[in-house]
């Protein structure tokens, strides 16, 4: 009996020495793998200026001039961990659909993922998140990005709460505000909270949060306010770039507490005509790229597109119109069996392709008459 007990004893030491040498292994695997971005970070951070940062995110981020204060929070954000002392001020941006909101994700995503420096960017669909215990995804679902690396740096990483002006409207359901208690725990996560979550501890006193919203519903309310008064008629548009501040947002439904966790509210603007004069040739490149196709256009085409570009739908419809009309065009026009094909669209826009297959965008039969044979 006593040497059966001496086995049991002897295989469960064994059992508990490989589960100490895996946990081991593990947090060994952790501190390495954090110690690798640490000195990867710190080696960019020695390298590369706020300047340096800064031009390489614009050249995606056409025209604003908020960029600089986003670019400049996460150079501190990036230099802490370098130092291993955190930097943490957390972002608000204020943009229209379509001023660059995503874009900005996107190119600091692929910037740090260039240079192989995998600290964990994620996004975050704010309008999905419902207050905890109840069903649907949760605040705790706003970290699972950061969980994703070996070892999930403890919450070092930058998430993107996108939408996250839409939990600052009131949520009226049996009585109670639901929106109003989602930010109550947004306010714990982002001024930082310890848990377990999808198998890591996560700490977000590690972790930046930039908050990303169009808050036309705050304009909205602005201009009610201002065109309060007997006989006043709400004839105006809303103006989709006017800045949005604190108060703004306070009056919209955002709990005080959780606007004074953010640092810095930066807005962004309509683009200039340089800008768009910019995209849009960008986005005429890679249409001529992806059908094979070259392309002239008149100034006039360039304008009708800009007129929509400062609307509510952002720069993001230039894009779509180009891709739209230029789609059409080829379409009518490859149908038609004539060596000189000319075509005259909806809008008055009139468009040929020659012989050699260079497809050509007119706005009037005027400008029309110095290009027809």
């Amino acid at each position: 009996m006593k040497d059966r007990m001496d086995n049991t004893n002897t295989n469960t030491n064994t059992k508990n020495d490989e589960i100490l040498t895996r946990e081991d292994r593990e947090m060994f695997s952790k501190i390495n793998s954090f110690m690798d971005l640490s000195n990867k970070i710190k080696s960019w951070v020695d390298n590369t200026s706020i300047i340096d940062f800064h031009n390489e995110i614009k050249e995606v981020i056409k025209g604003q001039d908020g960029l600089i204060n986003v670019i400049m929070l996460i150079h501190d954000y990036m230099t802490g961990i370098a130092n291993d002392e955190i930097i943490k001020n957390n972002i608000l941006i204020a943009a229209p659909s379509g001023c660059g909101k995503t874009a900005t994700f996107r190119a600091l995503r692929d910037y740090f993922s260039r240079l192989d420096i995998d600290i964990p960017i994620c996004q975050v669909d704010m309008s999905n998140i419902t207050e905890e215990g109840y069903k649907g995804a949760d605040t705790v679902s706003i970290v699972e990005g950061l969980t994703v690396h070996e070892g999930a740096y403890g919450g070092v990483g930058i998430v993107f709460l996108d939408e996250f002006d839409k939990k600052l409207i009131p949520s009226i359901g049996s009585g109670i505000d639901v929106n109003k208690a989602v930010q109550s725990q947004i306010l714990t996560l982002i001024e930082g909270r310890v848990m377990r979550a999808y198998g890591v501890t996560i700490d977000t006193n590690n972790t930046l949060f930039i908050a990303m919203g169009s808050f036309d519903s705050c304009r909205k309310t602005k201009k009610v306010e201002k065109h309060m008064g007997f006989g006043t008629e709400l004839a105006d548009e809303i103006n989709h770039y006017e800045d949005i501040t604190r108060e703004d947002m306070i009056r919209m439904g955002a709990i005080e507490e959780l606007l004074g966790r953010f640092t810095m509210i930066i807005n962004y603007h309509e683009l200039s005509d340089e800008s768009l004069d910019e995209i849009i040739k960008h986005y005429v490149i890679k249409c001529m790229n992806s059908m094979r196709v070259g392309i002239t256009k008149a100034n006039l085409y360039d304008r009708e597109i800009k007129k929509k570009a400062n609307g509510p739908y952002g720069c993001r419809i230039i894009k779509n119109l180009i891709y739209e009309d230029i789609t059409n065009i080829r379409i009518e026009l490859l149908t038609n069996p004539k060596e000189e094909r000319w075509v005259t669209r909806p809008n008055n826009m009139v468009a040929y392709m020659n012989k050699e297959g260079t497809l050509g965008i007119l706005m009037t039969e005027e400008e029309a008459k110095k290009y027809r044979k």
